[in-house]
């Protein structure tokens, strides 16, 4: 479920709750002791006329788990069912929809700590192996070009300069005892840079090297073209949306031990 699709806060919010464990028992009342109000609030709320205040809705938004467009959005669904004429409800809806897309754009979804220059760029996205080692520079018994060079299967040389390169753009630190660490958490393009298109095929490439050697205890490909509605194509998209900020809300909170790559194709075989 997204909130985007939703006009009325309190049908989302009773979504919500139906979509938890066990169709959300006892979500009602944790939601009110997180508001700090009684039980017969939330009834007269979600089941009758009173309309949350922006203070508990503001509060709701923490509970609920949501990012800044979610909680913009919320806030912005609760005036619209406060508003006191048609003439708000009609400003408050246009700004509902460009939220609605906005939020399309999957770069405004995920959470950017670091913005490179167009020539920055230029090289971090001119082959896996920037990537790789950026990451891979926060696990525990990676520090050294060599350790690099070796798992990598690439000269020394050559990872010597990719080291260089990320610590002058602050994408790798170095520490006082000379070991290197992951500098920023993450990094995003947005859909319409460039180089989203030479990142993407750089890492399938690599994805494609790997197919012959897969460890079917800890690796997964799947492949599975399907025609459907055009309706349960988008459901889907938003799925996969879904999806991935929980698993970069599981990778942050990692401790990084391994390297990893994520794939997910969803695309029109013709149009």
């Amino acid at each position: 479920m997204s909130i985007f699709e939703y006009l009325d806060y309190k049908e989302y919010v009773a979504a919500w709750v139906e979509s938890r464990p066990k169709k959300g028992h006892g979500q009602w009342r944790k939601i009110s002791q997180f508001l700090n109000v009684h039980t017969s609030l939330m009834s007269q709320v979600f089941k009758g006329d009173k309309d949350l205040s922006f203070e508990q809705a503001a509060l709701l938004c923490d509970y609920l788990g949501h990012g800044e467009l979610e909680s913009d959005y919320f806030l912005l669904l609760v005036q619209y069912a406060r508003a006191g004429n048609q003439a708000l409800r009609n400003i408050l809806e246009k700004q509902l929809e460009r939220k609605s897309s906005e939020a399309k754009n999957l770069s405004k979804r995920i959470k950017k700590d670091l913005e490179l220059t167009e020539e920055q760029k230029s090289q971090y996205y001119s082959s896996w192996v920037y990537s790789a080692v950026r990451l891979g520079a926060g696990i525990k018994d990676l520090n050294e070009v060599d350790d690099f060079a070796q798992i990598l299967k690439l000269d020394p040389k050559f990872v010597n300069g990719i080291f260089q390169f990320l610590i002058e753009s602050g994408l790798v630190v170095k520490k006082d005892d000379g070991t290197i660490d992951m500098g920023k958490a993450y990094t995003h393009l947005d859909k319409d840079s460039p180089w989203t298109k030479v990142h993407h095929t750089n890492w399938r490439k690599k994805a494609f090297e790997r197919y012959d050697h897969l460890d079917n205890e800890s690796e997964l490909i799947y492949t599975s073209p399907v025609s459907l509605s055009f309706e349960d194509a988008q459901k889907i998209r938003e799925l996969h949306i879904k999806h991935i900020q929980k698993i970069m809300k599981i990778i942050t909170d990692s401790e990084p031990e391994t390297l990893f790559s994520l794939g997910i194709d969803w695309f029109k075989v013709y149009a």
